[in-house]
């Protein structure tokens, strides 16, 4: 449903749209107490009109005012024909069907574009002020209940106007968002074809020189020239090594994760499966491998909670300074599944290589309330915070040191 919403835009503004409708009873009821005959037919095909119009007016024309365009003659003749229907009804069933021109003040305030919201404006209280006018003088329809109607329509074209600016507000927000999210990647695919340029075309450059001076060496007689093409080849394969480690640090850094970007993607996947997050605590203070490192344990813990966790509603992310902790409150806990690696590594046995390789110590297992998994990096047992321990029932990966609640 969500993400037909997101593809539909305007369906959220439709639907808050037609609820509106009905308010239609009012005059069609008017209309079907009128006696049997043509003014009976006539105030049906007004009511029939009336909706058509309004229909029209959210599916045709734009449901929110955009600033960068005028808007189109049928726009402001399907307004006329709601203020004529509108009049019509005040015929048919009295003063109290004036309230039916909130429908033309809806469809000005929230569909009209800002640089012609006046001239809208000004069109509508015209017409106020001349049915009222009439109202008053003709049909001797009590002024205080025409005024206050009268305040009343007025206050309502403002709030939808504002509304209006709030939705436009908010699509210019997303849309600059995306702008900002386009440029970082074209920035980063920049920076990564300027690492590339610099540093693997100066390995190519001089592994091409050397390929040259290696032939040359081949192709003479001299006593030592196939130890010189030897040598020439040993430095080719050194720096065909240093430029692969090269590609492979240019990579990693694109690649570069963070802990609070993994904690935002898993919002999104725990929310998914109707599980709370909480967070809590201070943010990482490590070297860029730890941080990545701590991202890669903040993502398959809480791929984990989703997939190994029974009855669980709710996981706890919790960082310090030098480590990271994950726990969930699972009633029911799984044998070896959460414990065993997965295909292709990235289970938690693989997951503690990688923690163990950037300098931390991996701990995970099952406590009290539920599964617990643990990242420490560095001197993190000496100053990171520490927590009871006898939650604890059985811990994997090393000696349990678990840090208290960071608040």
């Amino acid at each position: 449903m969500r993400t037909w919403l997101r593809n539909h835009p305007r369906a959220i503004t439709l639907m808050w749209a037609y609820v509106w409708l009905v308010f239609t009873l009012f005059p069609i009821t008017d209309a079907l107490a009128q006696p049997m005959g043509w003014r009976r037919w006539c105030a049906l095909a007004t009511c029939t009109l009336f909706i058509g119009a309004i229909v029209r007016s959210w599916l045709v024309y734009p449901a929110m005012p955009p600033n960068e365009y005028r808007a189109p003659a049928g726009f402001f003749a399907t307004v006329a024909v709601i203020c004529a229907c509108q009049f019509a009804f005040v015929v048919f069933g009295g003063v109290q069907n004036m309230q039916m021109l909130i429908f033309a003040a809806a469809v000005i305030g929230m569909q009209l574009a800002p640089a012609q919201f006046l001239y809208g404006v000004a069109a509508l209280v015209g017409f106020l002020a001349a049915e009222s006018a009439w109202l008053v003088g003709r049909m001797g329809a009590d002024r205080t209940v025409v005024t206050v109607t009268v305040i009343q329509i007025v206050i309502m074209l403002a709030m939808f106007f504002s509304l209006a600016q709030v939705f436009s507000s908010h699509r210019k927000l997303a849309l600059a968002n995306e702008t900002i999210r386009q440029l970082t990647r074209i920035t980063e695919r920049e920076r990564i074809s300027a690492d590339l340029h610099d540093i693997v075309g100066q390995s190519l450059t001089a592994l091409s020189l050397k390929a040259q001076l290696t032939g040359k060496l081949l192709d003479k007689e001299a006593p030592n020239a196939a130890e010189q093409a030897r040598q020439q080849l040993y430095e080719m394969q050194k720096l065909s090594q240093e430029a692969l480690a090269d590609v492979r640090r240019v990579v990693r850094d694109a690649r570069r994760l963070t802990v609070a970007e993994e904690i935002s993607a898993a919002r999104e996947l725990l929310k998914t499966a109707e599980i709370r997050l909480v967070v809590v605590g201070d943010p990482l203070q490590v070297d860029d491998d730890a941080e990545r490192t701590a991202a890669h344990v903040v993502r398959e813990a809480a791929a984990n909670v989703v997939h190994h966790s029974v009855a669980a509603t709710r996981c706890t992310i919790r960082t310090w300074s030098q480590g990271v902790r994950i726990s969930d409150n699972s009633r029911v806990l799984p044998g070896p599944a959460r414990e065993a690696p997965t295909e292709g590594g990235s289970g938690l046995a693989a997951l503690e290589e990688r923690v163990r390789g950037a300098g931390g110590t991996l701990r995970y297992g099952r406590t009290k309330s539920g599964w617990q998994v643990e990242a420490v990096f560095s001197s993190a047992e000496a100053h990171g915070p520490s927590a009871a321990t006898e939650d604890t029932t059985e811990i994997h990966g090393g000696d349990w040191a678990m840090p208290t609640a960071v608040t």
